[in-house]
């Protein structure tokens, strides 16, 4: 979210600056981070994953499967 969030606004600001519609370039930004969603998925379930077994490792717990920490 927070690379949509910096991203998005600089795409839109050039997108208006090289003399586009700024509706347009609403709309093309918006598209992207809509795209950008499903591409980023695997790796935000990957970060959440990990903070996941960092949090259980404190508790004492040895986590050898990341994927098992869903569980």
């Amino acid at each position: 979210m927070r690379l949509v969030m910096i991203i998005g606004p600089i795409i839109f600001f050039m997108h208006v600056l090289l003399a586009h519609n700024v509706l347009e370039s609403l709309l093309f930004v918006l598209a992207l981070a809509v795209g950008f969603t499903p591409e980023l998925l695997p790796l935000i379930v990957t970060i959440n994953l990990s903070k996941g077994a960092i949090r259980m490792s404190k508790k004492g717990v040895i986590v050898k499967y990341l994927p098992a920490i869903e569980n």
